[in-house]
């Protein structure tokens, strides 16, 4: 049997819930979300990658659908990165060198916030 957490919720659930309200009260205060222009690029190796900006911000998105990590080519992106350096992934609030081709894991995303 699941051990319980929080109001109930087994571990697995307050995980996903702990992700869904930081990621949902972050959206609600990036104004590049709602108002920012999308910049999207053709997936590759179930990668998907996008970025929403505006003169003041950018925001990377990167999802990763495939089975197995995933090197991201940052020469590829380089069109939304501009001269930028670090990204801070909104999620687990570390920074990722974008200066350099990186690895996302197997079934995950990455929101990252350009520095």
């Amino acid at each position: 049997m699941p051990s319980n957490t929080k109001n109930g919720r087994t571990k697995d659930q307050e995980a996903f819930y702990s992700f869904t309200k930081k990621v949902v009260q972050w959206r609600k205060n990036t104004t590049v979300v709602h108002k920012g222009e999308l910049m999207q690029f053709i997936p590759f190796n179930n990668v998907y990658v996008y970025f929403r900006y505006t003169n003041e911000k950018i925001i990377m998105v990167i999802i990763n659908n495939n089975t197995e990590n995933q090197k991201i080519d940052v020469a590829r992106f380089k069109e939304g990165i501009k001269d930028f350096k670090v990204g801070t992934d909104i999620i687990t609030d570390t920074n990722v060198d974008i200066t350099e081709d990186f690895v996302i894991p197997t079934k995950t995303s990455m929101i990252l916030e350009l520095k």
